[in-house]
């Protein structure tokens, strides 16, 4: 328990107050203008919720220039599974609250997934356009450093299948070869890693930074349809926000290794958009899913954008069947 204190304290900023009251002690600056980044506090929270808890308990379920106030409440301590409640305030006011739900590992006779989506490997030559990465990726996702410590290492993931790649690596290509306008999917694969060795640390900071680098890849993705292809440049998104965020975390994991991330967004409506994620280890392993809804909000830049979509299936779903 004294490696996970030291661990959390050093690179989420999170320090004991008293019993089950936590403080930051230390301000990540990424947020945008208009506040914190969702993801500094999702993965502080977490923090706090495992420094509460037996560490052989796992976590395996949660629903998501002044520095922030941590109480976890025990909820529930029980002989396989326990609770927490999380409420974060900053300035006296509460801005966040999160239940968290652990397990004790346990072996299972049972299990299940779907496959990993067929994907170039993280060190195959294949790449998006270099247009692309400088238009769209770079800006957002460029020498990021979590907590200001350690460098989070992003690829645009490239499908196998021939169709498929095409779709990706020509996104801002405004008609398809067909001449239609090319209206890119509202779906995402991304390879990420964090450039660090976590092999003397607590396994439990790879959870918590999981939960910081699963809201990274909200923003491309929902934007996909509107900010590349036919509709490059004709759509401005002038709000974006998280309204909820929710994991499922089923298996251990690392992340110091490769991680494939897959994000969708089956539903955008009322500003509102849907998106799910799942988590792969190089090995196929689907060890962690992503669930959140979100804020969008738009100015519209020219007369000629296309703003409704209705896609037929998600991309990967037929090389599934």
């Amino acid at each position: 328990m004294e490696q996970i204190n030291k661990d959390f304290e050093k690179y989420f900023y999170l320090k004991e107050k008293e019993k089950d009251f936590y403080t930051s002690t230390n301000f990540w600056s990424f947020g945008r203008s208009r506040g914190v980044f969702g993801g500094q506090i999702i993965s502080q929270a977490l923090a706090a919720a495992i420094l509460s808890i037996d560490p052989n308990y796992h976590i395996h379920a949660r629903k998501y220039d002044e520095l922030f106030e941590f109480h976890v409440e025990r909820i529930r301590d029980g002989g396989s599974f326990a609770s927490r409640f999380v409420s974060v305030k900053q300035d006296g006011r509460n801005i966040y609250k999160m239940m968290c739900s652990f397990q004790k590992e346990e072996e299972s006779l049972t299990e299940h997934q779907f496959e990993m989506p067929e994907v170039y490997p993280e060190d195959h030559p294949i790449n998006m356009d270099a247009d692309i990465r400088d238009e769209i990726i770079r800006p957002i996702y460029a020498n990021i450093k979590l907590y200001d410590q350690v460098e989070m290492i992003t690829k645009f993931a490239v499908p196998v299948d021939p169709k498929l790649c095409e779709s990706y690596i020509n996104i801002l290509e405004n008609h398809t070869t067909e001449g239609e306008p090319r209206v890119k999917t509202p779906h995402s694969l991304q390879w990420v890693k964090i450039d660090e060795d976590f092999s003397d640390n607590s396994y439990q900071i790879n959870p918590a930074f999981l939960a910081c680098i699963s809201d990274f890849f909200i923003t491309v993705t929902i934007m996909f349809p509107y900010m590349t292809g036919y509709n490059n440049r004709k759509i401005d998104r002038t709000m974006g926000v998280s309204l909820d965020h929710s994991m499922y975390f089923h298996k251990r994991f690392r992340v110091d290794d490769w991680i494939l991330c897959e994000v969708e967004s089956p539903r955008m409506v009322g500003s509102r958009g849907f998106l799910n994620g799942k988590f792969y280890s190089k090995d196929g392993t689907h060890f962690a899913t992503m669930i959140q809804e979100n804020l969008n909000r738009t100015d519209i830049l020219s007369k000629d954008v296309i703003l409704e979509h209705n896609f037929k299936n998600l991309p990967m779903e037929n090389s599934r069947l």
